[in-house]
């Protein structure tokens, strides 16, 4: 665990996880205490947080160890601790505060412990100086005896430990503690009783002296585990700026919810639920969640993806949040979304107009294929780029961007943007025998203030006025004209291709609705930022095509048709023949 210097703010923070929508487990053998397997009704848990004692001495120049109990399923990890002007440091539920070398007798402070995730969960105790008694005899040296080999969940057994000098001071006010409460706690006698699966040790402090340590390890025995009515909460990964936990519920054996609790700076924290119900099976070394992946047993844990899951005890999971998003707006810092029906939105993000379908499924809410916007209650969520947004009272969007409906000429290229989200491009060349010949491409174009970006990524520019610059389209001011219709219209053949899969033997390539597409062709796979679609009357042809990345295109494939205009087929640079 992490070491807090003076005055400062002590705690861990969990680093972020990422995890597919629906990770989902379920159940265990609890610890003593930890609520119900077996089916039993789950008892109710109620969050709690508190010092040992409320009031501590200490010497000047000494140190005073504190702990720190737990109700409910709060983590030690998930506790904060700061004073107001001395030394501190924290670890898994131990606080050691150390006093001036020149404090006085009276001096105070006053020692605070938050619960990160509810702020109103919070204990404090306060530190006061008092003068060493004459003839005061520090404690040199301290050595428990005993062993913890063998224990079970529910086990308990008593350390004794011995005191050098034999008649120091201290040595009736020894404290002791464990390094990880939720697997093994200590009282005061020296009595460790063993509460969850982990490893830990036990020691005994007095003064500046610190004891021996003695081990105990619980690890889980796969064959004996039960899932149903079990919890499971990951365990601190990394420290950044914003901070996720996930907790795992196995409700039942087939059934389970996550939920994801970030924490921001200052403390300010926000949940997430993307839970669903997923198929569940258990072999001799792990735990199989349909739809999700592998689970390992490693240890005291079960182990996804690096992430280590810990069991605490039971509650009931949180409900998946299902809202009516239909003519809603939804406001952060220079962002906004509109959801106008049931399945379309308009996403203005930071001046760049994105439009498409989206779905609500499993608490969550996805925007085409531009990402996802994570519901995190009734009233806020966040998207995946961090903005928070925020119900505000419905006002319908803009239906066209400025762009829209308007046309850009210079000398043999011509720009069309046809709506605020489809442009089409053509450029006019001769050939060595003079003939002139035409070449389209149609697909999607974003906006971004006054900057413009065309298929995805392929080429940009920006308006000025009733002047528009793509130097990067061959021509360095394209001039306002009146609008008029593209001479080739390629409507129709993106109404035939939007929202359809198109297989080749295992190859497959499918083109979403929002002009992306993602494909598996010979082993090769991946994703295209942008569909693109392109007729050449030097080559009398129709074809597909998506950006994979700037400036690069993927696979370019030619549209067959039927005499009235219905693709029939896709065929690859390499003769491939893809059919629906």
């Amino acid at each position: 665990m992490k070491q807090m210097a003076a005055v400062k703010r002590i705690g861990a923070l969990c680093g972020a996880l990422v995890l597919a929508a629906g990770l989902i487990l379920s159940g265990c053998e609890q610890p003593s205490g930890g609520g119900g397997g077996g089916g039993s009704e789950p008892p109710v848990v109620k969050k709690g947080l508190s010092f040992s004692k409320s009031q501590a001495t200490v010497y000047a120049g000494g140190k005073v160890r504190l702990s720190l109990s737990v109700e409910g399923d709060i983590s030690y990890d998930d506790i904060a601790v700061e004073t107001d002007g001395w030394d501190a440091s924290y670890q898994s539920g131990i606080v050691t505060v150390t006093a001036p070398a020149g404090a006085k007798k009276g001096d105070s402070v006053t020692v605070t412990a938050d619960y990160l995730l509810d702020k109103a969960v919070k204990s404090s105790c306060t530190v006061t100086v008092i003068e060493r008694p004459e003839g005061y005899r520090p404690v040199e040296n301290i050595t428990i005896s005993g062993t913890l080999k063998g224990m079970k969940i529910g086990d308990s057994k008593k350390l004794t430990a011995v005191v050098t000098p034999p008649n120091a001071t201290s040595k009736d006010a020894l404290f002791w503690g464990s390094s990880d409460p939720a697997v093994a706690t200590v009282s005061q006698d020296g009595t460790v009783t063993v509460v969850g699966y982990g490893e830990a040790e036990i020691f005994a402090a007095a003064d500046l002296a610190e004891s021996n340590k003695i081990p105990v390890s619980v690890k889980i025995d796969i064959e004996t585990l039960t899932l149903e009515k079990t919890k499971w909460r990951s365990d601190t990964l990394a420290e950044g700026e914003n901070n996720t936990y996930y907790t795992i519920w196995f409700t039942s054996n087939t059934d389970a919810v996550v939920q994801g609790v970030t924490v921001y700076p200052k403390g300010d924290t926000e949940s997430l639920v993307i839970g669903s119900s997923y198929d569940i099976s258990k072999t001799d070394e792990k735990i199989t969640v349909y739809n999700w992946g592998d689970l390992s047993i490693k240890d005291s844990f079960l182990q996804a993806w690096g992430p280590e899951f810990r069991l605490v005890p039971y509650t009931e999971p949180p409900k998946i949040i299902t809202l009516d998003l239909a003519k809603t707006k939804w406001t952060g810092d220079n962002v906004t979304v509109w959801f106008i029906d049931d399945t379309q939105f308009v996403w203005n993000r930071e001046g760049e107009i994105i439009t498409g379908d989206f779905t609500q499924k499993d608490g969550m809410i996805t925007l085409g294929s531009q990402g996802f916007v994570f519901i995190l209650s009734e009233t806020q969520f966040r998207d995946g780029e961090g903005h928070k947004y925020t119900k505000t009272e419905w006002t319908p969007p803009s239906e066209k961007s400025a762009l829209a409906r308007t046309k850009w000429a210079v000398k043999d290229t011509t720009i069309w943007f046809i709506n605020d989200t489809v442009c089409c491009y053509s450029w006019s060349y001769k050939d060595e025998y003079s003939v002139l010949y035409s070449s389209y491409m149609y697909g999607s174009y974003s906006t971004r203030g006054d900057e413009v970006t065309f298929f995805g990524g392929l080429f940009t520019g920006s308006v000025d006025g009733d002047a528009l610059k793509a130097e990067s389209l061959g021509e360095s001011a394209f001039q306002k004209d009146e609008y008029t219709p593209p001479e080739h219209d390629f409507s129709g053949t993106a109404e035939q291709i939007l929202g359809t899969t198109w297989r080749c033997g295992n190859s497959w390539i499918e083109f979403s609705t929002d002009y992306t597409c993602s494909y598996d062709i010979n082993n090769s796979s991946g994703s295209g930022k942008a569909i693109v679609f392109g007729y050449s009357d030097e080559y009398g042809i129709e074809s597909v095509s998506w950006v994979e990345s700037e400036g690069m295109f993927g696979i370019d494939m030619t549209l067959n048709k039927t005499d009235d205009n219905t693709i029939t087929s896709l065929t690859s640079n390499d003769g491939s023949v893809f059919k629906q």
